[in-house]
């Protein structure tokens, strides 16, 4: 596991209680998907792992890329799925401003000929935390599909349809998604996944989702 951070490696695999370390200070606990559907060529997880005392949280997808071959050069879809947001306090390592919310709907609409996609996290209906609720929708624009992935865009949190600045000054993004799996009936990914950070001088959002195809491949105009 590389998330930027720290690069964690244990040569011998999870302990019977499904622990693992890297033998240098770094230490897990267990990885738990956070989303609930079961698709079939991606999953998510979720782990906390602390290095010499320090805690990190970490979130992310995982599964079978969609090979080079199989990435169509035109057309469009839309794929559909759920999603996960939290925001933190970036302040202070107390937890009384932190929020989690579950149960959200994903959707992706991908350009294949633009080489372009969308992504719009929302209608979430579980909120954990005590912190207080600052946005409902997390979007993503103009995100850069290159090979079987796609990074970057304008990415937005709104409330009640409203964009928001849920994150304090000095606002800077990272996203990162990919497509997963094959549908040979329409030439097609199957899935796609990936996860949004938005860090500004208050708090760090972040987003997860998953998704699957629900309107096959149509032909767009390049």
């Amino acid at each position: 596991m590389d998330d930027g951070t720290y690069l964690f490696i244990d040569a011998d695999g999870p302990d019977a209680s499904g622990n693992v370390s890297d033998g240098a200070g770094g230490a897990t606990g267990l990885v738990l998907p956070i989303l609930s559907t079961t698709y079939t060529y991606v999953t998510d997880y979720g782990l906390t792992y602390t290095v010499n005392g320090t805690r990190y949280d970490v979130i992310g997808v995982a599964g079978i890329v969609t090979s080079a071959p199989d990435m169509p050069s035109g057309g469009s879809a839309t794929y559909s799925g759920e999603a996960f947001a939290s925001s933190l306090d970036a302040t202070t390592v107390a937890t009384s401003n932190d929020f989690y919310l579950y149960n959200g709907v994903s959707t992706v609409d991908v350009n294949f000929g633009a080489g372009t996609a969308t992504v719009n996290l929302d209608a979430f209906t579980t909120k954990a935390g005590t912190g207080t609720q600052t946005f409902d929708q997390i979007q993503g624009t103009g995100i850069v599909i290159s090979g079987a992935h796609f990074t970057g865009g304008t990415w937005v949190t709104m409330q009640g349809g409203v964009a928001v600045n849920a994150v304090g000054a000095s606002v800077s993004t990272t996203s990162n998604g990919t497509f997963f799996g094959y549908d040979a009936s329409i030439s097609a990914p199957a899935e796609v996944g990936g996860v949004v950070s938005i860090v500004g001088s208050t708090d760090v959002i972040t987003g997860l989702y998953i998704a699957g195809l629900t309107l096959p491949l149509a032909h767009v105009p390049n």
